[in-house]
């Protein structure tokens, strides 16, 4: 699998968005087909051939009772697997605000960093495996590779890809602990609005909600756009 999708990707990519983008609906409302169409789509390229069960999964209204008691089962679930397979793990995950984490914009940018991520690991992955949840799509990866090594790689994705600041990717030692940025000496990362560190306007209510999902709705065209161009 090439670690950039083809452009007959990029098309259905691009006129799905641009249906949402065209119509006076708001995401949240965007036919639960094309999520299902997506989501299944990044399943079968980047995970198995074979997925049941789409609509049941992504057609649920979430509460933020749900996406934090998903959180606590991922990370219970993040354990048993490194206790299993004695190797570092990645969890990748979009950062989409508001309840409804499972939609176009978040399914499309999950498609991008899984293709691109597994590219990278190819041989050297154990375990593989994509999720929809209160907290949007997550993927899941046990590695075969030294911690530190997939940790830099993690960096310099979410750092210089153009859609980088959208999502978190997590690495986790065998022995269950996340590497931090820190420990690589560099610094934490940044809001992709202000340029401040992201940890203080999480949780400050800086900005708005939909001036945010506009925000990674906009980018996340101008790159189907120059991707096409």
């Amino acid at each position: 699998m090439s670690s950039d999708l083809t452009e007959n990707n990029f098309i259905t990519e691009y006129d799905i968005f641009k249906e949402h983008k065209d119509s006076n609906e708001s995401i949240d409302k965007l036919d639960s087909k094309m999520k299902g169409k997506l989501i299944k789509s990044i399943y079968m390229e980047c995970i198995s051939k074979n997925y049941n069960g789409i609509d049941s999964i992504i057609s649920k209204k979430y509460t933020m009772e749900d996406i934090v008691r998903d959180r606590e089962e991922r990370m219970s679930r993040q354990e048993w697997l490194i206790r299993d397979y004695l190797s570092p793990l990645i969890s990748i995950r979009v950062n989409y605000p508001g309840l409804n984490k499972n939609n176009c914009v978040s399914f499309i940018i999950m498609k991008v960093f899984s293709a691109l991520v597994i590219d990278k690991f190819k041989d050297k992955i154990m375990y593989k495996d994509l999720q929809a949840t209160a907290e949007g799509p997550v993927l899941t990866l046990i590695i075969n590779e030294d911690v530190y090594k997939i940790k830099k790689l993690a960096i310099n994705v979410e750092d210089n890809h153009f859609l980088g600041r959208f999502v978190d990717i997590d690495v986790f030692g065998n022995n269950g602990v996340e590497l931090s940025r820190r420990e690589l000496g560099l610094e934490s990362r940044r809001c992709y609005i202000c340029g401040q560190e992201a940890y203080n306007c999480a949780g400050s209510g800086r900005y708005d909600v939909d001036e945010i999902k506009e925000y990674i709705e906009n980018k996340l065209e101008e790159y189907l756009k120059n991707k096409l161009s």
